[in-house]
């Protein structure tokens, strides 16, 4: 139990030197929020499970908050040992979830095609599989909107809040006011377990996201559970908030002016030392190369900037 409300539990676990958090909601039924790592349920839930007396048996849906391998790569194992467990995901995610190759697809080739440097990574790889799963079924395919009865009291409900991926689902729980909600909003950057910041925020349309955290802003919820932070709760929930949308800002804000200053085309090869400078995050380089093509299309779009292939290369420059 998290110490915040009796109720929802936090599944602690670490990756690579960060939190790894999945959750565990309980009343007449109980829904489990992200499945983690391939091997988190055997190392980190079923063990959890047994020390409150709760069998796997008696989680009714697992939601999986979004396509990235540390929200589902435990899907198989959950479905191994409870296969009555309904697995839900939504639409826009939903097949990078239940497919390796889609997910290289969607998260490798088509982000490489942008200049993003990118891990060399097949669906076959015993690396990738040890940490993404087995290849397991969408059982609930949804829209967001839709309603779970926990009890005759407690509904929550599935809500589409994308940006980070273009499928992210969040959780709430009104009467409460407790929004899970994954990767969808991420402050100014992930932390190490002490802390210190060692990744970007990253997502893939910043209009999206930014839509994203004010809807939370009108929530209000009382509690957020993220997945690389602890629990956040009451005044802590709207200064996280702030500084999401704060970063966003400032960061788009840094990049126009990098641009401006430039005298020739830049690849985001190019700007992603400069961000790594500028943000004091180190490496990192995929997910600074996805944060610097969000903004970078965002310019496209409202025709702020122009992009350009040269020897395969995409290139951006400021509009005059």
């Amino acid at each position: 139990m998290n110490g915040l409300l009796p109720n929802i539990h936090t599944i602690q676990s670490a990756f690579d030197g960060r939190l790894l958090n999945t959750y565990l909601f309980i009343d007449d039924k109980a829904i489990l929020i992200d499945s983690g790592l391939a091997y988190t349920p055997e190392e980190t839930i079923f063990p959890y499970l047994k020390k409150i007396y709760l069998p796997v048996e008696k989680i009714d849906w697992l939601v999986v908050t979004h396509a990235s391998g540390d929200h589902y790569g435990g899907n198989g194992a959950i479905k191994r040992r409870a296969p009555h467990i309904k697995i839900i995901a939504h639409s826009q995610d939903a097949l990078a979830i239940a497919s390796h190759d889609q997910f290289i697809r969607e998260h490798i080739t088509a982000l490489k095609d942008y200049g993003i440097p990118v891990p060399a990574i097949q669906a076959d790889d015993r690396s990738f599989l040890d940490l993404n799963g087995v290849e397991t079924a969408i059982d609930w395919v949804v829209q967001g909107g839709e309603k779970i009865k926990l009890s005759a009291n407690s509904p929550v409900a599935l809500i589409h809040v994308p940006g980070h991926t273009p499928g992210h689902l969040a959780v709430y729980e009104p009467i409460q006011g407790a929004l899970f909600c994954g990767d969808a909003i991420m402050g100014r950057g992930i932390p190490d377990i002490s802390g210190r910041l060692v990744m970007p925020p990253h997502y893939f349309d910043v209009h999206q996201y930014l839509s994203t955290i004010s809807l939370a802003l009108l929530l209000k919820p009382q509690y957020i559970f993220l997945t690389h932070y602890p629990p956040i709760a009451h005044h802590d929930v709207m200064a996280f908030l702030d500084s999401s949308r704060t970063f966003v800002l400032e960061f788009h804000a840094l990049l126009m002016d990098f641009l401006r200053k430039s005298r020739k085309p830049l690849s985001i090869i190019d700007i992603i030392p400069f961000a790594q400078k500028s943000l004091e995050i180190p490496d990192s380089e995929y997910q600074y190369g996805l944060l610097i093509r969000a903004h970078l299309q965002m310019l496209v779009d409202f025709g702020q900037a122009s992009m350009n292939i040269m020897n395969g290369v995409p290139y951006w420059t400021l509009a005059e």
